[in-house]
């Protein structure tokens, strides 16, 4: 755990960052496996309203010789999270809606 202090006035804030030791790794039994990674928590309380927690994995997913690497953000916004993905050379942006798990994508 990383803590940053408080941020400046008028809306003090105290900062913290808590970084997981492990990655997760998951191994469906055939071709396919994920690693999860780079995960991320950041909490800011002393709020006037409420606590804020932003949080993010990044996450690598390989398939027989096909890989796909990304990373996954939530709460930047209210019920959505960001994905980004990369697959083949392509990059794609991604809205995740939280209450439904629609997701809408992009080429970037």
């Amino acid at each position: 755990m990383v803590h940053y202090g408080l941020t400046l006035p008028p809306d003090q804030t105290e900062t913290m960052r808590i970084t997981p030791a492990a990655d997760i790794w998951i191994d469906t039994g055939g071709t396919c496996n994920t690693d999860f990674g780079q995960f991320e928590i950041f909490v800011h309380h002393l709020l006037p309203d409420n606590e804020v927690a932003t949080g993010s994995v990044g996450f690598t997913t390989v398939s027989d010789t096909q890989i796909a690497t990304g990373l996954l953000k939530v709460g930047e916004t209210p019920n959505t999270a960001s994905l980004g993905v990369t697959f083949q050379g392509t990059t794609y942006d991604c809205t995740v809606d939280l209450e439904t798990y629609a997701v809408s994508c992009s080429l970037t």
